[in-house]
């Protein structure tokens, strides 16, 4: 199961690094994109709120945010939302799942206990819904900001 944090062994191309994670103490706010579209030059930050932590999502793919469990799929990545007390926030090990494709980001509900809410909208389970630069995600009581930025803004471009 290749994990943000099982990166550190080389198994996540987006593994919890210097380049990958940081922290909003450190960082200004991302801005706006100048279109508002994601572009493959974007890179798409999940941040903890109010912790600030971020994370960088790979170019291209899908990622699951959710617990650590051998219940991950051997060919998905994982966001272990652990270390943000993911348990207590209501944080279904598959919670749901971001897909990137080149110029669109979506979200999914995997069925989870608690519900995926963007927005403040609960979500529908199995359905993708699109994802813009600023959109809110809620999972269980677990506060994500959405965040696209061009790789030379971001330390994370050094993936």
């Amino acid at each position: 199961m290749p994990s943000l944090h099982a990166g550190l062994a080389g198994h996540s191309p987006f593994a919890a690094n210097p380049a990958t994670q940081t922290n909003a103490h450190h960082h200004p706010s991302p801005p706006l994109p100048s279109s508002g579209v994601l572009t493959p030059q974007h890179v798409v930050l999940v941040q903890a709120l109010p912790s600030g932590h971020c994370f960088a999502l790979p170019a291209q793919g899908s990622v699951i945010l959710g617990r650590n469990s051998a219940d991950v799929p051997p060919d998905a990545y994982l966001l272990p939302l652990d270390d943000l007390d993911a348990q207590n926030h209501g944080v279904s090990r598959q919670h749901c799942r971001l897909d990137r494709h080149a110029s669109e980001l979506t979200v999914t509900d995997l069925g989870s206990t608690n519900g995926t809410y963007l927005n403040e909208r609960r979500l529908e389970q199995h359905r993708p819904y699109p994802v813009v630069h600023g959109d809110r995600l809620i999972l269980g009581s677990l506060h994500l900001a959405i965040f696209f930025v061009l790789g030379n803004e971001s330390s994370a471009q050094e993936r």
